[in-house]
């Protein structure tokens, strides 16, 4: 992680883990001393537009603890969430042995933000807790049943931004919904963004993201969230 530069709140991150698959699945894990947290970081596709495009629709059962047999959940999300698990496990867990009194936030951004929300689930089942959700342009990850119990099984905060495309897909009649509970960013430029606590138990507020149909959304509000430009730029 030596190309990475933490500047702002994020100054004195340590990067003690990275992980880079073949599924699209890149991150680290690491712990930032400033608000005694262990946190581990998706980053989102490296194409949002082939990734929307190719996106799979298919859903099999979820395994965790949360709801049983009585859950589905994105088949791509799962194996990619799946596949990063044990290195991101062991990394929290050694971090916790060090740092017993931390608490464990997991984040991403799109793509990232599925994983994440996946991934804190797997550490709540594995006895890492406190864990929280922050999330960034997420999609939607699972059928109802899943969506119910995520949200209460876990702390959330799902950032949206205005007409961001990603939070709208996989589309609700493919038998998605998202889980509580949603921030709605509803200004378009940088400057003073306002964030709205949606409805906390209806999880598809139409006053917030879900009140644009799919066809009024786009990809460039999916990369400016809180101000701040989603991409990657070389520092010197």
């Amino acid at each position: 992680m030596k190309s990475h530069t933490f500047k702002g709140p994020t100054s004195g991150f340590v990067v003690t883990y990275t992980f880079d698959d073949l599924k699209d699945t890149q991150g680290y894990v690491g712990y930032l001393p400033s608000d005694s947290s262990i946190y581990v970081v998706f980053r989102g596709s490296s194409s949002i537009q082939n990734w929307i495009t190719n996106l799979e629709v298919k859903k099999v059962d979820y395994k965790g603890s949360c709801c049983g047999k009585s859950c589905q959940i994105h088949r791509g999300f799962y194996e990619a969430a799946s596949s990063a698990y044990p290195g991101i496990l062991s990394a929290v867990q050694s971090l916790r042995s060090k740092y017993p009194n931390y608490s464990v936030k997991s984040t991403g951004h799109s793509l990232g933000a599925a994983l994440s929300q996946i991934t804190a689930m797997s550490l709540k089942d594995s006895g890492i807790t406190p864990t929280t959700i922050y999330n960034f342009g997420q999609p939607r990850i699972g059928d109802a049943n899943y969506a119910s119990c995520a949200s209460s099984y876990i702390p959330t905060e799902r950032v949206t931004h205005l007409k961001d495309i990603v939070p709208h897909i996989p589309f609700e009649s493919w038998g998605y919904k998202h889980e509580c509970r949603e921030a709605y960013e509803s200004t378009s430029t940088s400057n003073n963004p306002q964030v709205k606590n949606c409805d906390a138990s209806n999880c598809e507020d139409s006053s917030c993201s879900n009140q644009w149909a799919y066809k009024d959304t786009n990809v460039d509000d999916h990369m400016l969230y809180l101000g701040l430009s989603v991409t990657c730029s070389a520092v010197s």
